[in-house]
């Protein structure tokens, strides 16, 4: 049997669940996404186990086998993708610029005291210092496409406060990967003259970043407006939101191929960047339903029906969604 079939069932038990218990979690005075994480858990290895049920055990495709977690994991990161991009169309860029000391601040608070608290209490717990600097590493990245989307359900994110979180949040990614990077380099396992290629190491991510942020900021900047102004005359269905949507899953590639930082990043800055042409509210009319009909749903649900590795580039792109 093809492995579509029993996806089919699949999705549609994923998205009637997460909008049942996202409407129920707001009744409750909740935001909608805590019900649709936490039904994700219930659906997950603690108490259903849903993705090892006899229905959707791997189905044999052509060429092998395949899991429907895998699918449905590889949807969800396109919804967090996606979920970004509305967040960052949501974002008021002029926002951003009056609470960027603010929210520097607050993310280099999010970086050093969980970098600091996490590497004690793994020392404490009997660890030696580099496993616990390591450990300590991997509490810096946050949820940003959580914090996202409970601040679009509490219609905050213009607000200054959401502003702020928003920006922090970005910025603790950042910076998460330089301490990463930092403390990679400090690894015993890895090469022995690892901490001699410490200074290089580093300055190659700083300017994969510059160049993809400034890149990419200009680009957007410059073509955007005029290249919906083209597509808008083509005669295709949808051109403008096709054209939205590559652009992008572009950033979203390029700031992780490129970048070294997140994909969700890259899609943000697309919004952002979106946002600032004159079709923002046909873009945003076109993408929100594509978004939260189908990806966002499978997206907070996935998070309760996947457990997460623990290996650290997994425990970094978990805490990242």
């Amino acid at each position: 049997m093809s492995h579509i079939v029993p996806l089919l069932l699949l999705l549609a038990i994923i998205v009637a669940a997460s909008k049942t218990t996202g409407h129920v979690s707001t009744l409750l005075g909740q935001p909608a996404v805590f019900g649709e994480i936490l039904v994700g858990v219930i659906l997950g290895p603690g108490v259903l186990d849903i993705l090892h049920w006899p229905l959707f055990v791997p189905a044999v495709a052509e060429g092998g086998t395949l899991g429907l977690g895998v699918v449905v994991h590889d949807l969800a990161e396109i919804g967090g993708v996606l979920l970004m991009f509305v967040a960052g169309m949501e974002t008021d860029p002029a926002d951003l610029r009056r609470v960027s000391q603010v929210a520097f601040w607050t993310a280099l608070g999010g970086v050093v005291l969980p970098l600091g608290a996490g590497a004690l209490s793994t020392h404490l717990l009997g660890h030696d210092w580099s496993a616990a600097v390591f450990i300590g590493a991997t509490l810096t990245a946050t949820s940003v496409s959580i914090s996202a989307q409970v601040l679009m359900e509490l219609d905050s994110l213009r607000s200054r406060v959401g502003s702020t979180i928003l920006a922090a949040a970005i910025i603790d990614d950042v910076l998460g990967v330089i301490i990463l990077s930092i403390v990679v380099a400090f690894n015993p396992l890895e090469a022995a003259d690892s901490t001699r290629s410490l200074l290089p190491g580093l300055g190659m991510v700083l300017l994969r970043m510059t160049l993809f942020l400034s890149t990419a900021w200009y680009f957007g900047r410059v073509l955007f407006e005029r290249m919906l102004g083209l597509v808008s005359r083509w005669c295709v269905s949808t051109p403008v939101l096709s054209s939205v949507l590559v652009v992008a899953l572009l950033y979203a590639w390029g700031a992780e191929h490129f970048g070294g930082i997140a994909a969700i990043t890259g899609s943000y800055l697309a919004g952002l960047l979106f946002a600032r042409t004159t079709y923002r509210s046909s873009v945003l009319a076109m993408v929100k339903p594509l978004t939260y009909s189908l990806f966002v749903p499978v997206f907070f649900v996935s998070i309760g029906l996947h457990q997460c590795s623990v290996k650290a580039a997994d425990l970094i792109a978990c805490r990242r969604r």
